[in-house]
């Protein structure tokens, strides 16, 4: 069956008014958590949402319109978690777009940033980023250079987060950074574990969240960030580990296939607006 696919938005652009502006791209909910917190920083924000489910890479680089803004931004940032085969061509037109000197600030939920700076032009000004505490609600951001960035490309970006309020950890280029390679196996072996019906979510989260002292768990910090999103990040870990850990578990892959894909959603591993957390 053919995946429909739309053209990028015009309406879905959104500029403040004044300041220096960086042009933000990804999904509505990424843009909804990282604009405030870039207003903080004192940027202003040019978002472009899309849905990584439908996107069509060749509109938007046939889009003149948001070349023409892409080229006015201090800097771009690219947080959609959209497959490698979108994700490179993607990169490749901002890279094309944004003037040489300016900042380029990659998600590593997936592809690491070496991968992605191999195909840009610019690869000196492309920094890695690691989203997933940002969009679990924790104030704390990872960066990774490449190993062409340079030193001040580093630290503008780890100014840019601290001015945000956000604790910066510098990590090296792995896939899925710290917090990905940590969090997805335990996620996953949570996923096992409901589906083989050892306990129900809640039970399973209580028992990381006591006995580990996790802050939340694994199934409520999944679902917190979209299965989606954690799907597409295990798939990744997979190819690029070939680790058995990272495969993503049958109900893991089924919930997100249907469109469960937690809180945004209103279900998940759990059915928000009720008590009851799925347990299928």
């Amino acid at each position: 069956m053919t995946t429909q696919r739309n053209r990028p938005r015009p309406g879905h652009l959104r500029r403040l008014p004044s300041g220096p502006t960086a042009f933000l791209i990804g999904t509505d909910d990424e843009i909804v958590v990282l604009e405030p917190l870039l207003q903080k920083a004192g940027i202003a924000v040019l978002a472009q949402e899309i849905d990584p489910m439908t996107l069509d890479v060749e509109a938007i680089v046939l889009d003149e319109t948001l070349t023409a803004r892409v080229e006015t931004a201090a800097m771009a940032i690219i947080v959609a978690d959209v497959s490698g085969d979108d994700r490179l061509p993607l990169i490749s037109f901002i890279d094309d777009a944004l003037p040489a000197d300016r900042l380029l600030l990659a998600s590593c939920s997936q592809a690491g940033v070496n991968e992605q700076a191999a195909i840009c032009q610019h690869r000196e000004r492309v920094v890695g980023f690691g989203p997933l505490g940002i969009l679990s609600g924790r104030q704390v951001v990872e960066v990774s250079p490449g190993y062409n960035t340079t030193s001040a490309m580093l630290e503008r970006s780890i100014q840019l987060f601290e001015s945000a309020g956000l604790a910066v950890h510098q990590v090296t280029d792995t896939p899925g950074m710290v917090l990905g390679r940590m969090l997805m196996p335990i996620v996953n072996e949570a996923t096992f574990a409901l589906a083989e019906g050892m306990a129900s979510a809640e039970d399973i989260d209580n028992a990381m969240r006591l006995g580990a002292n996790y802050p939340f768990g694994p199934l409520r910090w999944a679902d917190e960030i979209g299965l989606d999103r954690v799907l597409l990040a295990m798939e990744y870990l997979v190819q690029a580990t070939h680790e058995e850990r990272y495969r993503p578990a049958p109900l893991l892959r089924r919930l997100a296939h249907a469109g469960y894909v937690g809180k945004k959603a209103g279900r998940g591993f759990y059915t928000y607006g009720q008590s009851a957390p799925t347990s299928e």
